[in-house]
């Protein structure tokens, strides 16, 4: 039984419960437990990247300040979606402790675990739509489709070379 908030890696949490009888029982509770926390760590690998980009930008001494300024709330909206992943890890591992605490006591622990698995789809889909959001808001990917587009129009219509203004960017 897990009675710490902080679990640390999910490696360790897996490794916790792997020889708990209820995933031996209820094979498919295990399988989308897994998925569920692999897909967890894919999101925040993938936040965290986007996160230490922007951080980059953010303390690049050639980006602008408007620039800086969109990094920074980019930032803010990374941070408050990484909060709500972690929420998420904690609200399903406390479920599935609560499964196994209460499995032997109640006669209903199919309706328990099918409405755990119903609650992982749902964060499945909640974290997708975070994956989504964060990458059509990003601030590199505006940047260089405003670069792109004043390159193709410069090509298509040269104007004085003291006219041509470019977004900033650093390479991170």
């Amino acid at each position: 039984q897990v009675d710490d908030k902080n679990y640390g890696e999910s490696y360790e949490f897996q490794e916790l419960f792997k020889s708990n009888p209820v995933f031996k029982q209820f094979e498919n509770l295990k399988k989308e437990h897994d998925e569920f926390e692999t897909f967890l760590d894919a999101v925040t690998a993938d936040l965290a990247l986007k996160s230490d980009n922007l951080k980059a930008l953010k303390n690049c001494s050639n980006t602008k300040l408007n620039d800086k300024s969109y990094a920074g709330v980019q930032l803010l909206m990374l941070s408050q979606y990484s909060h709500r992943i972690n929420r998420f890890r904690d609200v399903s591992r406390n479920s599935l402790d609560n499964i196994f605490k209460n499995i032997e006591k109640e006669n209903n622990s199919n309706a328990l675990i099918t409405k755990h698995i119903d609650i992982l789809g749902k964060m499945k889909r909640r974290m997708k739509h975070i994956i989504d959001v964060s990458d059509k808001y990003a601030v590199e990917n505006i940047f260089d489709s405003i670069n792109l587009l004043r390159e193709m129009s410069e090509a298509m219509e040269p104007s004085p070379a003291e006219n041509k203004v470019k977004m900033g960017k650093c390479k991170s």
